[in-house]
């Protein structure tokens, strides 16, 4: 038979080991743990499979770019109250009354936007300025000043104006008799600064200010939109003429 130190040596040495430390008490190694497998990232939808294939697993880049300055802001425990407040505007010239809600203990003023209203100049004139400067046998003084309402109350916008024209004036006739106002009262102001009268509150004028240095041209004008309503007025036939003519040029 096969002796017991036979038997031994014939085990493997870990076994070996194992039961040293069976019989001593002590606890041998663990197995280390698998490591966790990374799950595979799916495809973005909308991202075609050869960008994906370039970009791999790497993360999206933030659309933000993320701001080290900027902190998340905390809840203090205190909440501030606020109200229903009633406003007014500067403006606006009717008084108008609304509300909007304001923190309790700050400050009533005018309103915020207030300062972005910045009326259009529109000029002003009396009657002995208009028989003197601005008199024309195609326009009266009751006509140029509703005109001049108008232009005060649409800011220039001179389609809306002419919506609420009651005459027969194209939009080039209510541009042509607005642009000449101007034009006559900037010329008659900046002669009498330049004499050395200067109103108080009055803005300095030079001639290089465009009422004065860009005149407006009527005619121009008008053979402008002639030209483009015959132009858009083309059936195909001549539209294919055109085209025709551009191939043999």
């Amino acid at each position: 038979g096969r002796s017991e130190s036979s038997i031994v040596g014939s085990r493997p040495a870990s076994r070996n080991m194992g039961d040293v430390r069976d019989i001593l008490g002590m606890q041998g190694r663990s197995a280390p743990a698998p490591r966790p497998s990374k799950p595979a990232q799916k495809k973005p939808e909308g991202v075609s499979r050869e960008v994906y294939a370039l970009i791999g697993n790497q993360q999206n880049a933030p659309l933000v770019p993320a701001d080290a300055a900027l902190k998340e802001k905390r809840f203090s425990g205190r909440v501030s109250r606020w109200t229903w407040r009633p406003f007014t505007s500067s403006a606006r010239t009717d008084g108008l009354v609304l509300h909007h809600w304001a923190q309790v203990g700050s400050k009533q003023g005018d309103y915020k936007f207030a300062r972005f209203n910045k009326p259009v100049p529109v000029p002003e004139y009396t009657d002995e300025e208009y028989e003197t400067l601005l008199k024309d046998p195609e326009w009266s003084k009751q006509a140029t000043d509703r005109l001049m309402d108008l232009a005060r109350r649409f800011e220039l916008r001179f389609l809306v104006m002419h919506d609420r024209w009651a005459g027969r004036h194209t939009v080039e006739q209510l541009k042509d008799r607005y642009y000449t106002v101007a034009k006559a009262m900037a010329q008659a102001t900046l002669d009498r600064q330049e004499a050395g009268d200067v109103r108080p509150g009055e803005a300095r004028l030079s001639r290089d200010d465009p009422v004065l240095a860009l005149p407006y041209d009527r005619a121009h004008e008008e053979e402008r939109k002639q030209t483009f309503e015959a132009l858009f007025n083309r059936d195909r036939a001549q539209v294919a003429d055109e085209l025709r003519l551009l191939e043999d040029a």
